[in-house]
């Protein structure tokens, strides 16, 4: 909840920003941003970097769930 709370203010920090200077902020919120595109481009099967590291960050939840409860 926290984050969707600081991701609205963020686009409302943009948008409030926009709206007093224009294109220059846009500008330079679009420069800032386009250094994460390699992150959301399909890297293999259609899959992107940002997926393939949620997923592995799921697996290895669930592995470190299943090896506890073998310790056990």
């Amino acid at each position: 909840m926290r984050l969707s709370g600081f991701g609205a203010a963020l686009l409302v920090f943009v948008a409030v920003g926009a709206g007093f200077h224009g294109e220059r902020i846009t500008g330079a919120v679009a420069r800032a941003l386009s250094g994460l595109a390699p992150l959301v481009e399909p890297l293999i099967w259609g899959v992107s970097l940002l997926e393939f590291g949620a997923g592995i960050l799921v697996l290895g939840v669930f592995g470190v769930t299943v090896w506890r409860g073998f310790r056990r």
